[in-house]
């Protein structure tokens, strides 16, 4: 027997937006574990007919799905982001009256928390902070104008960021942080 451990799934004594990017990548690199390993291998298995012992695990995709599908935590986050007068407070109320998964709890007595009830176990989440973290503010004219520049130090730094191959005249406002993470992760 032998054990595999890809995760370093932590929780911390206050949890805030950085660390649930963190719990959702060591989601979905147990989701893959479980695709690949044990559902695509039973899967293998039944097909050739050969004999073995079912192992039954912990399928974690609805807390995948909570976290980055269209309606889920990173798509309120980004949406309480962009509104003007959008706060922590008032990321914590969406969160708790739109996500709908018995993966997710509300805090009653502290309005700035709420609970995943993740893979590894239950984790607090508190938004103070969050909508400040998913904002980011390095805008793609920024990087434009050092890429463009003659400064080699300066044009190497963001030559791989997602702006630096789009002309000026096509810069939009900076992809938030769940954007680009959602991107990445998937």
């Amino acid at each position: 027997i032998g054990i595999l451990d890809i995760y370093g799934f932590e929780i911390l004594g206050v949890n805030n937006f950085e660390q649930l990017c963190i719990n959702h990548t060591n989601e979905r690199l147990h989701q893959l574990f479980i695709e690949l390993t044990l559902k695509g291998e039973q899967e293998e298995y039944r097909k050739e007919g050969i004999q073995w012992t079912k192992v039954d695990f912990y399928d974690n995709k609805p807390i995948c799905d909570m976290i980055e599908k269209r309606g889920g935590i990173y798509a309120l986050i980004d949406e309480e982001s962009i509104f003007p007068q959008g706060s922590d407070s008032s990321l914590n109320k969406k969160l708790t009256s739109n996500i709908r998964a018995r993966e997710f709890r509300a805090n009653k007595g502290d309005g700035s928390q709420f609970q995943i009830k993740h893979y590894a176990g239950e984790v607090t989440y508190d938004t103070n902070g969050m909508l400040a973290s998913n904002k980011d503010t390095l805008y793609p004219d920024l990087v434009w104008v050092c890429n463009e520049g003659s400064n080699p130090v300066a044009s190497a730094l963001f030559q791989d960021h997602p702006a630096a191959e789009k002309t000026r005249k096509t810069m939009k406002r900076a992809a938030t942080t769940c954007v680009q993470y959602k991107k990445q992760v998937n």
